[in-house]
């Protein structure tokens, strides 16, 4: 066959041609999606700028598997050219795009690389400045146009790319829009591209610290601050103070006043990154730079340990130091945190690093820094073996935390000195901040078992106070039922030149002998329980008016182990008594007195104040205001103390193991010694006591009360000039101890001098009348109002607290709804104590259900919640049994995470004995299937009672194969409840 050599010679025709229809702006031939891009081309043909990828494309870094670059599947759709053949893309003015910058850039963008062609810096930074004035709520502009500049820089013009990056880089780095992986991959596209070291130097500066104010990151951290290196080195300065002929721009104002370079804190980072990232070289470059250019501080070059053999540390130290040389404080933590939480040990060059900017930060701190001192408290307590916290650092911690209102970071890291009490004993917070912090673990926290390890240190370590805290710190923590500790500090501080602040403040007066006389009653009530058939021999007590004795009280006896005050040869110690000045002149002598009699005494006081009329009641009220801005010692009126209580609902020996005639805690009162108040007896020494010693104890406890009880009346002689809260509370702590006919004689005393009685006397008598019969306490509220009294919560509470301990269900709700009626809103927090008590003991209403009484139960926690009143421990404790009653341990063990863990001593055997009966049940319901393997593993393990699981699940499986089932199926049942 003759084939014509012209054709022979021929070039032959390329089988794809899409590249001469793209030039051309002709419609692309679409590739088959059987085929992949490699096959779309001839083999020897390269990747062109007019290459239209279908699929995710690399950059010359492809190797890592981080790096996206442009990909049809990204864009709003797959059209990648004009709709019709031979139509071009029309260009679009720099005006016209202005005026809608983002949905321009959004209609090039679906042209693909012929619609990126018109995007210019100008245009790239007119959609920067839109999407940063968030005038855009669709699609993520920003990894748009990350993309977009890379594949410009990659597949169009490197220098336009270039251009776009540092665009990006500037304007969207300092913003915070781009996130760390995005800067660094167009970093590499222009490290790639061979760009790095043409960005401007104005630029690096921006972008390098723009960078350096990104949280640290350690994984991606080495590597970028790697690509910075470079431009950190250029733009150090070789001097540590700007001449003439430098740019003032390169420069910044530290906090204490020294110009240094605006680029030495993204330098700072960088090293810090390089070194924990094992790039010691050029970390140590970069660190030469900075010594030869003396940007470093000479004394913390000193204080480092430059021989150790930890680079990282030696970094740390120097750079940290500097940043505390600079007043950057805030800096040097970002600097020291991240690392020091990385490390499972501290070692002691670290710990003192970490002591030196606490002590620092200390000067002057923030919020925040205190914050982070907290935390590195807890870093040094558990990981730094073998160093010890400076007391001093320790003390202006706990001033500045208190000082600022941050009380719980105090809180938490007092705990925390606790737990390390075997190695070293940490002081407590001194001066104003202990009583401060105090009052906070007792009114907010309620940290109970935190109070009490706190009164334990200060009483048995001998810590001093400050006189004038004194007072209220033992006030507290006989409040909190610590009556051995109490005692402990009152006997030390009621002596000397300082004693009137603790012997005469009556809150002190009145809270001791609240405690020491409910003490005795418990005493009495354990001796009528183990020996009910032989009775109580009446008990000696100074009952009386001595006129001989008018002096001051003397200081009390030693105190035995157990804290019980005698004196050495074992004789009671007897202070001097006082005498009262008439009318109050008479000698009160114990006498034989009818149940009759006694109660009409108690009743005729009610008489004699709601026998006025009512501009008695209102001329009380006005009394009390003028009082208000006089002179008293500034403690809480006596009136705001509750009776004494009455004994617990007969369920608490479920919750605490002590039989049900054990006295409770004033209503919602914080627990005892032990960090429960279920468990009184052995608290104050009872258990293993013969009859005769329990009595013996019982007066020493009643010796003691009326000790401190003369203390205060002999401080306030001549009781003519006494003031009416003075008198007030001379008469509530003599019906605490059962002089009433000296209580009434002070009431008598207060008429005869016209102080005329307010609400706060009101409430003290009417405490005696209620604590004898609520129904009679009731009745005297009706006489209040219609006398002109306005009954305050005290008031209701009073009589609340009484009707509820009788077990009169009706008078609660008929006080409750009187309350209401007369505008009453809200409570107070020992009235919501004493109706959640009564709840769960079904004294408010004898036919609630157990299901009933938890719902009540819940009602009345939710109720303080919502008005910002944190429950006690006690209270859990209540609502614990309340939910174990109703076969709820799911309730019962939210109950305990909630309310009681963490405020009592966990190995504390009544707190143990309560989460064992919780655990009980969980492993109860769990045997039936009505409880999950997951949850029920989880409550036992928060309780620290895991391994009674095996047991229970043993049981469940065997259950579970009776009813039928396998053991394959057994691990998928439960929850069916």
């Amino acid at each position: 066959m003759f084939f014509c050599r012209h054709q022979l010679l021929r070039v032959p025709a390329q089988r794809h041609f899409s590249n001469l229809l793209a030039q051309r702006h002709a419609t692309r031939l679409p590739v088959p999606k059987t085929h992949s891009r490699r096959h779309a081309r001839p083999a020897s043909s390269g990747s062109t700028a007019q290459d239209a990828p279908t699929d995710t494309t690399t950059t010359p870094t492809a190797n890592d598997p981080t790096i996206t670059t442009y990909a049809s599947e990204t864009l709003p759709h797959t059209d990648h050219g004009p709709a019709h053949e031979g139509e071009r893309l029309s260009q679009i003015s720099d005006e016209e795009f202005n005026l809608r910058p983002i949905s321009n850039y959004i209609f090039l963008r679906k042209q693909h690389f012929s619609g990126l062609m018109q995007l210019t810096t100008d245009r790239v930074e007119a959609v920067i400045h839109n999407v940063l004035k968030g005038r855009w709520s669709g699609p993520d502009i920003v990894s748009n146009l990350v993309q977009d500049a890379i594949a410009i820089c990659e597949r169009q013009s490197s220098l336009r790319g270039r251009f776009i990056i540092v665009l990006l880089l500037r304007k969207l780095s300092i913003a915070r829009a781009l996130t760390k992986n995005q800067i660094l991959q167009l970093l590499r596209t222009l490290a790639a591209h061979d760009g790095l070291r043409f960005v401007p130097e104005q630029s690096r500066v921006f972008i390098a610290r723009a960078v350096a104010a990104y949280p640290p990151d350690r994984d991606l951290d080495g590597e970028l601050f790697c690509m910075l290196a470079p431009w950190l080195t250029e733009a150090l300065p070789g001097q540590p103070v700007p001449s003439e002929d430098m740019p003032s721009s390169l420069w910044e104002e530290s906090s204490s006043g020294v110009l240094v370079p605006r680029v030495l804190w993204a330098t700072f980072r960088g090293i810090l990154a390089l070194a924990q990232d094992g790039k010691q070289s050029e970390a140590s470059a970069l660190l030469a730079q900075l010594v030869s250019g003396e940007h470093l501080s000479n004394d913390a070059i000193n204080a480092t340990d430059l021989s150790s053999k930890d680079y990282v540390y030696i970094v740390l130290s120097v750079l940290v130091r500097t940043c505390l040389a600079h007043g950057w404080s805030a800096r040097a933590s970002e600097l020291l945190m991240p690392e020091v939480s990385a490390r499972r040990v501290i070692s002691y060059p670290v710990a003192q690093l970490i002591e030196d900017w606490v002590a620092t930060t200390l000067n002057d701190p923030h919020e925040e820094d205190l914050r982070t001192a907290a935390s590195t408290f807890l870093l040094l307590f558990q990981r730094a073996e073998g160093f010890t916290v400076s007391e001093p650092v320790l003390q202006a911690f706990y001033d500045a935390a208190m000082h600022v209102k941050l009380p719980e970071l105090v809180e938490v890291v007092y705990r925390a000195t606790w737990k390390v009490k075997a190695t070293h004993s940490y002081p407590p917070p001194r001066g104003k901040a202990i009583l401060s912090f105090m009052q906070y673990l007792q009114q907010n926290s309620r940290n109970v078992h935190l109070a009490r390890l706190l009164v334990q240190q200060v009483a048995e370590e001998d810590v001093p106070l400050p006189p004038p805290v004194r007072a209220d710190f033992i006030g507290n923590a006989a409040a909190l039922g610590f009556t051995l500790h109490a005692r402990a500090l009152w006997e030390r501080y009621s002596t000397g030149p300082d004693r009137l602040a603790v012997v005469g403040r009556r809150a002190v007066m009145l809270r001791l002998v609240s405690a020491f006389v409910k003490a005795e009653a418990i005493a009495l009530r354990t001796v009528r329980n183990r020996w009910p058939d032989e009775p109580i021999p009446e008990l000696p007590r100074r009952n009386h008016v001595d006129d001989a004795d008018a002096e001051a009280a003397s200081g009390p006896g030693d105190q035995d182990e157990d804290g019980v005050g005698a004196s050495p040869d074992g004789e009671e110690d007897r202070p001097h008594t006082m005498a009262l000045h008439t009318p109050l002149r008479c000698r009160l002598r114990p006498h034989p007195r009818t149940e009759t009699s006694r109660l009409r005494l108690r009743e005729s006081i009610a008489e004699s104040w709601t026998a006025g009329d009512s501009r008695a009641g209102r001329g009380s009220r006005d009394h009390h205001i003028s009082l208000s801005q006089g002179a008293h010692d500034g403690a809480p009126h006596p009136s705001s103390l509750s009776p004494s209580p009455p004994p617990p609902h007969g369920d608490v020996k479920v919750a605490s193991g002590l039989p049900p005639d054990d006295p409770a805690p004033e209503p919602g009162a914080e627990e005892g010694e032990d960090g429960g108040s279920t468990r009184p007896r052995r608290a104050l020494g009872f258990d293993g006591l013969t009859r005769a010693e329990l009595l013996e104890r019982a007066g020493e406890l009643r010796r003691f009360a009326e000790t401190v009880f003369d203390a205060y009346v002999a401080s306030k002689q001549p009781l003519e000039t006494a003031n009416h809260y003075g008198l007030n509370a001379l008469a509530r702590g003599a019906f605490m101890l059962g002089r009433e006919e000296l209580a009434f004689s002070v009431f008598a005393t207060m008429k005869a001098r016209r102080i005329k009685l307010d609400m706060y006397d009101v409430n003290v008598a009417l405490s005696v009348v209620a604590k004898a019969n609520p129904a009679a306490g009731a009745a005297r509220i009706h006489g209040l109002v219609e006398a002109g009294f306005t009954p305050d919560a005290v008031t209701f509470g009073t009589v609340i607290h009484w009707a509820i301990f009788h077990g009169d269900a009706p008078l609660v709700g008929e006080l409750l709804r009187h309350a209401r009626a007369t505008g009453l809103k809200r409570f107070s927090f020992k009235t919501m104590g004493s109706l959640l008590r009564g709840t769960v003991s079904g004294r408010s209403s004898s036919l609630a259900t157990a299901g009933v009484q938890l719902d009540n139960a819940r009602d009345i926690v939710d109720t303080m919640i919502d008005a910002g009143i944190r429950p006690t421990a006690n209270m859990g404790r209540d609502c614990i049994v309340a939910a174990l009653r109703a076969e709820d341990p799911a309730m019962a063990f939210r109950f305990w995470k909630h309310l009681v863990k963490g405020k009592v001593q966990f190995k504390d055997p009544a707190q143990a004995a309560l989460r064992r009966r919780i655990a009980r049940q969980v492993r109860g319901h769990y045997e039936y299937g009505w409880l999950d393997d997951r949850r029920a593993m989880a409550m036992l393990s928060e309780l620290g009672l895991l391994p009674g699981m095996a047991l229970a699940r043993h049981l469940a499986r065997k259950r579970f194969r009776a009813t039928g089932g396998t053991d394959e199926d057994f691990g998928y049942a439960g929850d069916a409840r």
